[in-house]
């Protein structure tokens, strides 16, 4: 049975400029906006896919939005990269169609309504793709992020993970999405996190994209955000190495010292925690997006 044509990677609005091949590129949105992501040095493809895009903002004022796509394929998934990729494909531009619809101060429900309306797009595209081929040969996580004024929309199915680190660093570093896998199911029934997370079920999933999931209803949470910092949207082969909150913060304050600075923009933060991720062993693919707050 032949794969699926799918377009590798696609630019969803303008202004965002791509560079780089399926093993490795970057995304760049300008100093407020950028992403990249990297195969890394155990695996012989990457499966991660990740979108940016620039929208009208809400009510179709002057400013525009700022959307993050990212999509982890499951490794054991023989489509895993085209389910990415059609993943966080559907998802930005279903985001930034809806965006200038919401009210200029949209509230908490409107705001997750289009972000569950992204992830059923985006499951929709998948199951599409996937065509005739078996329920298991197409599957991915994803988690997306919306940024207009204050306020920050985040969706996730799956374990892939959205951080709010603010540049002061006595304000507390906060984990904006929540993982839907066993490691959390265990921490719930009382089990330390450390010793999960260190488990042979850690990267076991409990939500999916895909012909065969159960359901793809994004866990939503709406913040405000008014203090200075950076959203991170990453995969876990960032994250596993830096996981609770205020140790990502600790690492990416030190990485980018000066990350509110012209001299330390969306791009450059992006590709520095690549390269930290693969001096740590590159177990995984890599991706990460920077989003400045507040937009």
């Amino acid at each position: 049975m032949s794969t699926p044509r799918v377009a590798k990677r696609a630019a969803v609005s303008s202004g965002v400029r791509m560079a780089g091949n399926r093993d490795s590129f970057t995304i760049d949105a300008g100093a407020r906006l950028a992403g990249a992501s990297d195969v890394g040095l155990r695996h012989r493809t990457n499966q991660d896919a990740l979108q940016l895009a620039l929208a009208a903002a809400p009510g179709g004022g002057s400013e525009r939005a700022g959307i993050v796509a990212l999509s982890d394929g499951v490794s054991s998934s023989k489509h895993s990269d085209l389910a990415a990729t059609v993943a966080a494909t559907a998802a930005s531009r279903q985001l930034a169609a809806a965006t200038a619809g919401l009210p200029p101060r949209a509230d908490a429900g409107a705001a997750a309504a289009a972000m569950v309306a992204a992830f059923l797009q985006a499951q929709t595209e998948v199951v599409k793709g996937a065509g005739p081929e078996p329920g298991d040969s197409w599957a991915c996580t994803l988690i997306c992020a919306l940024a207009f004024d204050t306020q920050v929309v985040v969706g996730n199915a799956g374990d892939s993970r959205c951080y709010w680190v603010p540049d002061d660093s006595s304000v507390e570093t906060l984990l904006l999405s929540t993982d839907d896998s066993v490691v959390e199911t265990q921490v719930r029934l009382g089990i330390r996190r450390e010793i999960a997370e260190n488990s042979s079920s850690a990267h076991a999933i409990t939500k999916w994209l895909g012909p065969g999931a159960p359901s793809v209803i994004p866990s939503v949470q709406v913040h405000h955000l008014t203090a200075p910092g950076w959203l991170a949207v990453c995969s876990d082969g960032l994250w596993n190495y830096a996981s609770a909150p205020q140790r990502f913060g600790a690492m990416l304050r030190t990485i980018a010292p000066r990350h509110a600075s012209s001299s330390d923009d969306a791009h450059q933060i992006a590709t520095k925690l690549i390269q930290w991720a693969r001096e740590r062993g590159g177990h995984d693919n890599i991706t990460v997006a920077l989003l400045r707050t507040p937009w």
